[in-house]
């Protein structure tokens, strides 16, 4: 809801398009912790907290269970566990990963994406982003925190992870001036 709410802002004044998703985003945020003063039936954080221990619940059955802080529900918490849940939902698994072969190729995958991304920082086209590339990536940015704050097995989020990834491929490749890049590196067509 506030990725739609800030691309129908973002459309309505395109000058302003980060600045309105970002400002969506700060409310969302105040009023996800403000909710812990409400009842609890509407107290966010402590739903994504019950969420993440009913996740490690169910992998104490499974093989590929990831050691995961506890969330509590509040900021703190949720900012002191958000480096490893980047880390859970962005660089998992590893190339030295050791639980399946499968995960082989999905660690390669991830290293790939992990490239891409540096090439887009370090080699960024100059093109106007619009509502609608902010909406994607931002979008995308809301369900990796889902993912992140609450799963800890790690089949669950390859699994999920997937959906999003390959959507993240496109905005990166069309963000990375490849141009620029193929000039560096004197790479002939």
């Amino acid at each position: 809801i506030p990725a739609l709410l800030a691309w129908l802002i973002a459309e309505s004044f395109p000058k302003y398009a980060f600045i309105s998703f970002i400002g969506i985003y700060i409310a969302g945020i105040i009023l996800f912790f403000a909710s812990t003063l409400l009842p609890p039936a509407f107290n966010l954080p402590q739903h994504v907290s019950s969420r993440q221990l009913e996740f490690v619940a169910l992998s104490k059955h499974g093989a590929s269970a990831i050691n995961i802080n506890p969330l509590h529900a509040d900021l703190e918490s949720f900012v002191f566990n958000t480096p490893q849940a980047l880390n859970h939902s962005i660089m998992r698994p590893y190339l030295s990963e050791k639980f399946n072969f499968l995960y082989t190729p999905l660690a390669i995958e991830i290293f790939l994406y992990e490239v891409l991304f540096f090439l887009c920082i370090f080699f960024r086209n100059k093109i106007q982003l619009t509502p609608f590339i902010y909406f994607c990536l931002i979008f995308r940015l809301s369900m990796f925190l889902i993912i992140w704050y609450t799963i800890s097995i790690l089949d669950e989020i390859v699994r999920y992870m997937s959906i999003y990834f390959p959507c993240l491929l496109i905005h990166l490749s069309y963000l990375t001036d490849w141009a620029k890049l193929n000039s560096i590196f004197n790479i002939k067509k």
